[in-house]
């Protein structure tokens, strides 16, 4: 398509968040904080606002969004089915505790 923009848009699992940030997460799209969308099991954002989110504690999502914007990624989709990063640590569903990788991998048969 000739003058058309392309934004490039990762997609990942939902389990790289925590519950709680997932959920301030969505409270900022509601509100309009941020730029993005909710979905069924999970949510869309745009990557470059992150001036937005200086004033909450969202560590795991600054951590993505510096890295998708580190790979010239514009938006995030966050899904249920998404893939995972093996070098991201993951969240359980209703947990707080990380899983990390090294956790699942070192010994576990």
């Amino acid at each position: 398509m000739r003058g058309a923009h392309i934004e490039a848009v990762a997609v990942l699992s939902t389990a790289h968040l925590p519950q709680h940030e997932a959920r301030t997460i969505e409270a900022l799209i509601n509100e309009n904080v941020l730029i993005g969308m909710k979905r069924n099991e999970g949510f869309m954002l745009f990557n470059r606002q992150t001036n937005q989110l200086e004033d909450y504690s969202l560590d795991n999502l600054h951590f993505l969004l510096n890295l998708a914007q580190h790979e010239s990624v514009d938006w995030l989709m966050f899904d249920r089915d998404g893939p995972e990063l093996p070098a991201v640590k993951t969240w359980q569903p209703y947990c707080s505790e990380p899983i990390t990788n090294a956790k699942l991998f070192s010994g576990w048969k």
